[in-house]
């Protein structure tokens, strides 16, 4: 894919998640689902923490693969 065409792919993904979210359930519904103690905050922030962990994991190891040659950047394959 084009770096062109990737940056259109990422925009519109964007866009349907940000639908996707706009779109939720009422404020005040999903406030009386949680409850008042902060077990979701808790489980998101873990869940927040862990993904953010993992991206800087999986970053280095796309570092290492194009420093080590075994994948071309965006130069070498055009």
């Amino acid at each position: 894919m084009s770096p062109r065409n990737f940056q259109r792919y990422a925009e519109t993904c964007g866009e349907v998640l940000a639908r996707a979210h706009a779109r939720s359930a009422d404020a005040v519904v999903l406030a009386a689902y949680l409850g008042k103690n902060t077990t979701f905050d808790e489980a998101i922030g873990a869940f927040a923490y862990a993904y953010a962990k993992q991206t800087e994991t999986d970053h280095a190891t796309l570092q290492r693969a194009i420093a080590d040659g075994r994948l071309p950047t965006a130069d070498q394959s055009s």
